[in-house]
């Protein structure tokens, strides 16, 4: 029953109940559009909801992770700064990372997939986890779907690699947190 046909029901049995019921519906809807305005103008601090400064925190890292070191793979070899050659050839030497080697094709579609949604997702995320928006949980649901599906790929594709064991905790020490955080969600 809505609150229409509780008007039209009451006005049948008393009009003086009718204007009441009208007054304490059209009070309580009021009262409900303030107390809905409050809470987007009022978001809990972001230091107080500490998973959400975790996915804060990761993002923070991946974005500059992703232009850095995950695109070189797309960029013109010609066009990437020697900077950024010296962090790719570090983290290759430390970790041996075949796909930073090889660029295996399921790879570079992570890549791909990285620039046309983690990335503007990510950058999204910057502000709006601050601002405690609402439509978090419905953008990262898919986002936390992909990095996993990514993730897992890489990490079971890295099990199989004959190379030493340490080698594999390695990179599992770097690629384990972004599994993690895509569960959390």
């Amino acid at each position: 029953m809505t609150s229409h046909d509780l008007c039209i029901v009451c006005t049948l049995t008393s009009p003086t109940t009718s204007l009441e019921l009208l007054a304490d519906l059209s009070f309580f809807r009021f009262s409900q559009s303030i107390a809905s305005i409050k809470h987007h103008k009022m978001a809990t601090s972001i230091y107080s909801r500490k998973r959400d400064l975790a996915y804060l925190t990761y993002f923070i890292i991946s974005v500059p992770n992703m232009l850095l070191m995950d695109f070189q793979a797309l960029y013109p070899t010609h066009l990437v700064p020697g900077f950024m050659k010296a962090l790719s050839s570090f983290y290759i030497n430390t970790y041996n990372d075949r796909f930073f080697i090889t660029h295996p094709p399921f790879f570079q579609a992570f890549i791909f997939s990285e620039i046309i949604f983690q990335l503007p997702v990510s950058i999204w995320a910057i502000r709006a986890l601050p601002r405690d928006s609402p439509k978090v949980p419905l953008v990262l649901l898919p986002f936390a779907t992909l990095v996993f599906g990514t993730t897992a790929t890489c990490i079971y594709e890295f099990s199989q690699w004959d190379v030493p064991l340490q080698n594999k905790i390695d990179l599992s020490t770097l690629y384990g947190p972004y599994l993690a955080l895509s569960e959390c969600h």
